[in-house]
């Protein structure tokens, strides 16, 4: 996480407010990135029946498009 909670906070949880939003902003904790990068292969792991979930955040904007 790069910043403060009062820099990153208009960008996080953008559809609440006061008390439920703090909540939330104080659960942001920093991540490594290693694991976004590092590549690992699977032999079995597509042959394994797994649900997906996808959510499409339409407000946030934690992540801005190039």
């Amino acid at each position: 996480m790069f910043g403060t909670l009062e820099q990153l906070g208009p960008m996080y949880f953008t559809d609440l407010e006061g008390e439920e939003k703090a909540f939330y902003l104080k659960q942001l904790t920093p991540q490594p990135l290693a694991p976004f990068f590092e590549k690992i292969h699977f032999n079995q792991f597509p042959k394994i029946p797994v649900p997906k979930t996808y959510i499409l955040g339409l407000r946030t904007r934690a992540c801005r498009p190039n």
